[in-house]
């Protein structure tokens, strides 16, 4: 069981109907982890095996054996006021991720996803209409048709779906943006970039796992609430703001790391 107390099952539509599923290999810090772990729990009313988790962790299991019964009465403690906290007051989750980006134009990408808020045309040397498109790839998944980050929970993982991320893997760019970005972006070349994602969870599943990718895992939703993608120019020793993000609901002038909701 992924959990002590009964879960409420809640509904997440046509999840099961789209295939394939891949994963967004990202490097969730220990932190961002545990907090969305935190919300699966927060949002099926349940509470975290707290023991079973520590335990199952490789720094329990590092842990010397005559330290271990400290380590775990101190991790219990924080991991259950960290959820209490959370609970009382749910905020976005944190996710920074290596990207790889480069430009093509319409011809050459057919299965773009418009972005209407980015969506003007722009003309090449004959003076015809080519649309620019902004590639990224978000640690090697871009085309998956229900990209997760893998949450590990214990032995256990829980796959948080962020499908509106394929809204911002093929984006077409506006005039203006695209001036900016064939400074830095020479060719067809992958650059290195970083992103940084503040995502809403929505909606957990925990009527029972999903096998992904060969393994079992828990699922949870989640939205883009604001979304950041970085290049570094090595030349200018700068952070160039390739492509930026906010939804409509999400708090712009007071604390961001607070969730907003749209009702």
């Amino acid at each position: 069981m992924l959990c002590k107390l009964p879960l409420k099952s809640m509904t997440i539509l046509g999840l099961l109907l789209l295939s394939p599923w891949a994963s967004a290999l990202a490097d969730i810090e220990r932190e961002t982890a545990e907090k969305a772990v935190f919300a699966y729990f927060a949002l099926t009313d349940s509470t975290p095996d707290f023991e079973k988790w520590i335990k199952e962790t490789g720094d329990y299991k590092a842990t010397a054996f005559a330290n271990r019964k400290l380590v775990l009465e101190k991790e219990t403690e924080r991991l259950k006021t960290n959820f209490e906290n959370y609970a009382l007051k749910p905020t976005v989750i944190k996710i920074n991720s290596n990207a790889r980006v480069f430009v093509t134009d319409d011809t050459q990408n057919n299965k773009s996803i418009p972005t209407p808020a980015l969506e003007v045309n722009v003309k090449d040397e004959d003076g015809k209409a080519k649309q620019k498109i902004l590639n990224v790839r978000i640690d090697e998944i871009n085309g998956a048709a229900m990209p997760y980050f893998d949450i590990p929970y214990g032995n256990e993982s829980i796959a948080l779906i962020v499908e509106e991320v394929k809204d911002f893997t093929n984006v077409k760019l506006s005039d203006e943006k695209y001036e900016v970005i064939k400074e830095y972006f020479f060719d067809e070349t992958l650059y290195n970039s970083t992103i940084e994602l503040k995502l809403r969870p929505l909606s957990a599943d925990g009527k029972k796992p999903l096998r992904l990718d060969l393994e079992e895992r828990w699922l949870m939703l989640a939205d883009v609430a604001s979304l950041k993608l970085t290049y570094y120019d090595r030349y200018s020793e700068k952070d160039i703001t390739i492509l930026s993000y906010e939804a409509p609901w999400f708090e712009t002038n007071l604390d961001k790391n607070t969730k907003k909701t749209s009702e």
